[in-house]
């Protein structure tokens, strides 16, 4: 017996008119923190440039107006800190690799304790 599967790819930017709001489904992801993802602003281009985080393909979107926006998936153990990004216009062209720096801010996690008093993990209990 003989299984087939078949993927259907879908784009984020269907038609200009969905633009406007896929770019604000995406950038309502933006929460750049470890175990977060990152939206990053490359800039416009006429083809996707390849991007690159820790030696790690990054997913690639279109954007409005011809810009590309790098979704960056932000492992645990990354430091929170100043990161980098590498971006390359040109495939053919080691020369044209250029870095774009972001933040990983600090996670906060709010918990309630058992007096139902909010706090943050850098908070002590009281």
């Amino acid at each position: 017996m003989t299984t087939s599967l078949s993927f259907t790819q879908t784009s984020l930017a269907a038609s200009p008119a969905a633009g406007t709001n896929t770019q604000q489904t995406v950038q309502s992801l933006n929460h750049p923190v470890p175990g977060g993802i990152a939206v990053i602003t490359l800039g416009a281009a006429a083809d996707a440039p390849q991007v690159r985080f820790q030696t790690k393909p990054v997913l690639v979107l279109p954007g409005k107006q011809g810009e590309w926006l790098a979704i960056v998936g932000i492992a645990l153990n990354v430091a929170p800190g100043t990161h980098s990004i590498q971006v390359r216009r040109d495939v053919n062209d080691n020369a044209s690799v250029r870095n774009i720096d972001f933040t990983v801010q600090e996670k906060k996690i709010q918990r309630t304790a058992p007096d139902n008093k909010k706090y943050t993990a850098s908070q002590s209990r009281t």
